[in-house]
């Protein structure tokens, strides 16, 4: 989603194992993929972040 690797991901989360990490990306994307609400509300997020909305 981000385009960083897992391992990129934890140390900018305090993480210390993969496995949380990928646990975490798997459920996330399971919600975005059932919760249309919550998909919008963070591509609206990511468009005021990216500057392009």
């Amino acid at each position: 989603m981000s385009g960083l690797s897992l391992n990129e991901i934890k140390p900018l989360f305090a993480i210390d194992a993969y496995t949380t990490v990928s646990m975490a990306n798997s459920s996330i994307k399971k919600r975005l993929n059932d919760d249309q609400h919550l998909r919008r509300k963070i591509e609206k997020i990511k468009k005021q972040i990216l500057g392009s909305g």
